[in-house]
């Protein structure tokens, strides 16, 4: 028999002094009986800095409810305490919308109604989409009596993303965050997120979240802890696999518009192709507390659409590159085998160029090393001259024993206008001395930058204009690495990253071991400790401090990049805008 809208609405307020989450109550407090011993085969994490490190590369890494876990959890419960203390003192002048669409979840949607009328901020709208469901919800809400909260029912299902379009179509707040109806928030989700939007200028953030399974609806809790899920912002990342939660995120209402709202002709990952597009016209903010709540499986009815998860990534991959500024289809070295690699989306690469322009292009040498390939080094050069308007200083170091390699190496400079070649002997192994940098250094005479680049690298348009904008955003750089893209569906993938999702292209430049500092200033950018080289950019002053230095290890060793740092004192930045392609052999 079903509850009466007054009865519910009557026990969703008394459930309210029996709810740890709507009260505030700290995570680490309420976890407690779900708490696990630790595991060696749980990520230890020393502190918060490491945490965000390994979140990095794995939004989902605090599985088990260990010492380390609880240590993270009390200092992300901390830092929200800090931040509500300090944002409850600013004027509440600024109206968020709050999007929740719904289909019959009467039994559950009162406790998601519950959270948002217990916000500490107050100056919100709540619109319910019914997405084509019955019509018990437009009782629960009456019963509630807030003038503050308004109802449209759509006369047919369209899925969350058509109620998501209609809700924004409706609003009238300067900014939007969305709940689903059987999800809660903290009491602070509003106060925290439009607050640290507006004290950092920004237009698009995410906050942590746990993940429970079920809902037991004496403790208001979960049944049982599957997650928390956070990741400082990783380009990349959220291209290979999606890591913000709806229920998490709050953006600027403009934004919507910018980026056309939600897909409606996807069934699944709506929500991860709307938050691909955002991040193509915005930094998005990482905030590093728990401010949502999601129940998987807690209701047996479903707003979103349900589809395979591989129809839903063939579909998500093909809208990438739909959108991309370059595409082109590659062999790699199985002839029968065609990859497809791409470029950044036009409207990204567009964003770019008017948020992040160079004051003074570079003058740059690009120093291609070649382990005796000539099909490699061809490719390569090709795909060089493609992408980079006004490349004049083009050079092919090759290390090979075979005379008639060394010949082809030689043609090369025939069949392409420009470019030269250089013999580095037989072996890289001992040609990185300083009389290899003084061959180097001479041939980048009168340039700003070198660019070393091994010969499976293919490049994509705007690559070298983000290196250089690295070394112009950051004094301290002494190398801009760029993003070392395996193609979608390769083998590769699952051998050398079996965390990144095989259907989906997979960037290795990143590990947590070699992560310094994640998204640097909130724009993406990682700080490194150490990178193999790959595709990366020098001031010509940091290759002078090199060969004074009398430093004598191998460009294909990892431990070069430390020797730039140690030699230098200058720092390795990452930027996931320089997009690189590598083919491997």
């Amino acid at each position: 028999m079903s509850v009466p809208p007054a009865d519910q609405a009557d026990a969703c307020s008394s459930s309210i002094a029996a709810s740890p989450i709507l009260r505030g109550c700290s995570p680490a407090d309420y976890l407690q009986p779900f708490r696990s011993p630790c595991s060696a085969e749980s990520p230890q994490f020393t502190g918060m800095g490491a945490f965000c490190r390994h979140a990095s590369l794995d939004s989902n890494s605090i599985r088990t409810l260990d010492d380390y876990a609880f240590a993270v959890i009390q200092a992300m419960h901390e830092s929200k305490r800090r931040k509500a203390e300090e944002f409850s003192k600013l004027p509440q002048d600024i109206l968020i919308s709050v999007i929740m669409p719904t289909k019959n979840r009467g039994a559950v949607i009162g406790s998601a109604i519950q959270s948002v009328l217990v916000q500490t901020y107050s100056n919100w709208e709540l619109i319910v989409v019914n997405d084509g469901g019955d019509n018990e919800v437009e009782g629960i809400l009456a019963a509630f009596a807030d003038e503050r909260i308004r109802y449209v029912c759509l006369p047919e299902t369209g899925g969350a993303g058509q109620a998501r379009n209609k809700g924004n179509s409706l609003c009238s707040g300067d900014y939007v965050a969305y709940l689903d109806d059987d999800d809660q928030w903290d009491p602070d989700f509003l106060l925290i997120a439009l607050n640290e939007l507006r004290s950092k200028g920004r237009r698009f953030a995410y906050s942590a979240q746990i993940v429970w399974r079920g809902f037991d609806e004496s403790t208001c809790l979960g049944v049982g802890f599957i997650h928390l899920v956070f990741s400082p912002f990783n380009r990349s990342s959220l291209e290979n696999s999606n890591y913000i939660s709806m229920i998490a995120c709050m953006h600027e209402r403009s934004l919507f518009s910018d980026v056309a709202g939600f897909d409606t002709g996807l069934k699944r990952g709506i929500d991860w192709d709307f938050f691909i597009r955002l991040t193509e016209v915005t930094e998005p903010l990482a905030i590093p507390c728990i401010l949502s709540h999601y129940f998987s499986e807690r209701a047996q009815t479903f707003v979103s659409m349900r589809g395979s998860y591989r129809l839903m990534a063939h579909n998500i991959y093909t809208l990438q590159r739909s959108r991309a500024s370059w595409l082109e289809s590659l062999e790699d070295d199985s002839p029968a085998r065609k990859v497809t690699v791409f470029g950044l989306s036009e409207r990204q690469i567009s964003w770019r160029a008017d948020n992040y322009p160079l004051e003074i292009c570079p003058k740059a040498a690009v120093f291609i090393l070649s382990y005796g390939s000539v099909k490699h080094a061809r490719r390569c050069i090709e795909s060089m001259r493609k992408h980079t308007p006004g490349l004049s200083l083009l050079y092919v170091l090759h290390a090979c024993a075979d005379e008639a390699e060394s010949a082809a190496f030689a043609a090369l400079e025939k069949e392409y206008p420009g470019v030269r070649t250089l013999s580095c002997g037989a072996s890289f192994a001992d040609a990185h001395g300083p009389a290899f940098w003084d061959v180097v250094l001479q041939s980048a005479k009168g340039c700003d930058a070198a660019i070393m680049a091994l010969d499976e690298a293919i490049v994509s348009p705007r690559w070298l204009e983000e290196l250089a904008y690295v070394l112009q955003r950051f004094p301290d750089a002494g190398m801009a690495v760029s993003r070392k893209v395996l193609p979608a569906y390769s083998l590769l993938i699952q051998c050398l990253a079996p965390r990144l999702n095989a259907n989906f292209e997979a960037d290795l430049a990143l590990h947590s071991s070699v992560i310094e500092e994640p998204d640097v200033e909130h724009e993406g950018y990682y700080a490194l400790q150490r990178t193999p080289l790959f595709c990366a950019m020098f001031p010509i002053t940091v290759l002078r401090e090199l060969r004074d230095s009398g430093q004598h290890v191998p460009l294909d060793s990892s431990e070069f990049s430390a020797v730039v740092r140690a030699v230098t004192r200058k720092k390795i930045y990452y930027t996931p805008f320089s997009k690189v392609y590598c083919i491997k052999r």
